[in-house]
């Protein structure tokens, strides 16, 4: 079977889950609050007519590893359906941190129900995670309910790592890629890093295996992450870029430039190389080039920059 099959037998399923979870709030004093999660999951129609459900990139990513590792994805049903949520729920309150009034090219929840009421839903969405996560003891030992529990929990922290670190970052021009990095780390890499972790334990895969989807996640999430705003980078001049990567590329090729006369002026026997899609030369020392190259193709050679030299901003 065909990922795109596996693909269209799993949304549907994932669709009807969410659904059942959020089912929680239909009850007849709460009915208009189930609407307004609904809204945002994009069940319902907005002002525009038209209703906008995500991709669900997130729980599909899931089912996909527990079924690679050999197990009946159906099973971890309850889990996809809690990181989606997880994911909406994070939405909800960036939007408001954002002042961002759109969300899926329609009007984003704060904007129609106020902030009040949109971080209530954020709450709600957040704890009815939760409960979809403990209704995997009905098909799982409880020893493996909790450790995929706990997952889910420090993703959830790495996400308000990451959203601290943006916010605090949006006044500054200092912001370097190692900044960057570290900050892109706590948003979608941990959120998809979690997906694929949670994945394999369900699937019943060993530590080893684990290990390897977890990274996995972690990548595919910071190339995710990276992408559109490299593509920012790519298309505006330095002066009207306001993404992030933006300033953190320039202000790193602007140390790497001053680090390369320092080490000139020091008589350094360094190699100079030209960085990633920029004219900037950089100092990157013999023994460190070739595992560099290789350290960072893996994770950016959806870049379509494969075997180029890029900038070192791990060293």
């Amino acid at each position: 079977m065909s990922l795109k099959q596996q693909a269209a037998a799993m949304l549907p399923a994932i669709e009807r889950e969410l659904r059942r979870q959020i089912k929680r709030l239909d009850a007849r004093g709460t009915r208009p609050f189930h609407d307004m999660l609904a809204y945002h999951m994009g069940w319902t129609n907005g002002k525009d007519g038209k209703p906008r459900a995500g991709k669900r990139i997130r729980p599909l990513l899931l089912l996909l590893v527990t079924q690679a590792v050999g197990s009946r994805w159906k099973d971890a049903l309850a889990a996809a359906a809690a990181v989606e949520i997880i994911h909406n729920f994070s939405l909800v309150h960036d939007d408001i941190q954002d002042n961002s009034p759109t969300r899926r090219g329609r009007p984003a929840l704060w904007t129609v129900h106020g902030r009040a009421l949109a971080i209530n839903a954020g709450d709600a969405l957040l704890t009815i995670a939760n409960q979809a996560m403990l209704d995997l003891e009905k098909r799982y030992p409880p020893a493996v309910v909790v450790e995929a529990a706990r997952i889910v929990q420090d993703a959830c922290l790495d996400l308000t790592r990451g959203q601290y670190l943006d916010l605090s970052h949006q006044d500054t021009n200092r912001l370097t890629l190692r900044d960057y990095w570290t900050m892109i780390g706590g948003k979608t890499a941990a959120l998809l890093s979690a997906c694929t972790e949670i994945g394999a334990i369900l699937g019943g895969a060993g530590v080893k295996s684990r290990a390897g989807y977890r990274e996995f996640g972690r990548l595919v999430g910071a190339a995710f992450q990276v992408q559109p705003e490299n593509q920012q980078r790519s298309t505006l001049p330095r002066a009207s870029c306001r993404s992030r990567w933006c300033t953190a590329f320039a202000n790193e090729a602007d140390l790497r430039a001053a680090g390369r006369t320092r080490a000139n002026a020091r008589g350094g026997q360094r190699r100079s190389g030209v960085c990633w899609k920029k004219k900037v030369r950089t100092t990157i020392p013999d023994g460190k080039r070739a595992a560099l190259r290789t350290r960072l193709s893996r994770s950016y050679a959806f870049c379509g920059h494969r075997g180029r030299p890029v900038p070192p901003w791990q060293n």
